[in-house]
C-alpha cells in the first residue's frame, strides 16, 4: 500500500506521519529495529528511487502500532518545511534525491550509533 505522508528521523526512531481521512496515522520505528538501510533505484524509468528499510523479524514498531512488515519504502521525497531537509524552494539546495540522501546517511549513521551502543 501507499500512503501521501512525512517522514521524521528522530535520536531513537524513524517516524512516519500520514492523514487519511482527516486522521492522523503515526508510525514510529524503533531504529534498534532496522537491520539494513538502502537506496533502491526505481523499476521503471523516471520513477523515483526509493528509500528501503528492512526491518528484524517480529518489530511492532512503538507506542503498539501492531506488527510492521519486514521490508519498508518511501520515495518521492522533497525538502519541506519542517521535514528532513528544510525550507523548499530553490535556495535550500537540497533535491529529491537529495533529501533521499540525507534521510539515508542519518539513519545509516544512527543504526549503526545503536549497534555500538
Amino acid at each position: 500500500m501507499a500512503f501521501q505522508g512525512s517522514l521524521y528521523v528522530t535520536e531513537k526512531h524513524v517516524c512516519f506521519s500520514v492523514e487519511e481521512r482527516g486522521r492522523q496515522l503515526p508510525l514510529k520505528i524503533p531504529l534498534q529495529d532496522i537491520t539494513a538501510a538502502s537506496r533502491q533505484l526505481p523499476a521503471q524509468k523516471g520513477g523515483s528511487d526509493l528509500l528501503r528499510l528492512e526491518l528484524a523479524p517480529g518489530s511492532t514498531g512503538a507506542a503498539g502500532t501492531g506488527p510492521l512488515p519486514r521490508h519498508l519504502a518511501f520515495k518521492d521525497f522533497s525538502a519541506e518545511p519542517g521535514s528532513l531537509g528544510g525550507p523548499a524552494g530553490p535556495s535550500s539546495g537540497l533535491s529529491s534525491g537529495g533529501a533521499l540522501d540525507s534521510a539515508l546517511a542519518l539513519i545509516e549513521h544512527l543504526t549503526e550509533a545503536e549497534e555500538e551502543g
